[in-house]
């Protein structure tokens, strides 16, 4: 054997021994890192899947109020930048003339949702499109829109909402 730690039987079995460890520790670094990483993963993924509930419910709430021809309450719940843009008046007349046209609508389904952080004319932030289809009294197709913005009270509210046939 050597005494002075270069070369010998010791330090072979010494360095296997490290080199052992090293791997295995490096192993349970890796396993807890990617651990982590799955339960950061899941609490984003939890958050992000319940926003988009709690802002498809807003959403349908808020469809709730024009469907039941209370226009006025939709534009009192509307987004701060919708309520900007007009007033509670010019709001109804244009609510009430686009029902109109199909009224009552018939079983909507949500077809698609679009996470957003820009849309035209209004500032950068984080926006919601609900595309839901229906049908119009005499069973035509019909698109309806709902874009929702998150507010300063973290809360979702209607930024704008379209009709397509």
């Amino acid at each position: 054997m050597n005494r002075n730690g270069r070369g010998g039987r010791l330090d072979t079995a010494y360095s296997g021994i490290l080199r052992t460890r090293c791997c295995v520790g490096m192993a349970v670094f890796l396993v807890l890192a990617l651990e982590s990483l799955a339960v950061a993963q899941a609490s984003v993924d939890t958050v992000a899947v319940s926003d988009t509930r709690s802002s498809e419910d807003a959403a349908r709430r808020w469809l709730a109020i024009v469907d039941s021809g209370r226009a006025d309450q939709s534009w009192d719940s509307a987004a701060t930048a919708l309520r900007a843009q007009f007033d509670r008046q010019t709001w109804e007349r244009i609510v009430r003339a686009a029902r109109a046209q199909v009224d009552p609508l018939n079983a909507r389904r949500l077809v698609s949702t679009e996470r957003l952080q820009s849309l035209p004319q209004v500032p950068p932030g984080d926006y919601l499109l609900f595309h839901f289809s229906s049908t119009d009294r005499s069973g035509a197709p019909v698109l309806e829109t709902v874009a929702l913005s998150l507010e300063s009270d973290r809360l979702w509210r209607v930024l704008a909402y379209w009709l397509r046939r």
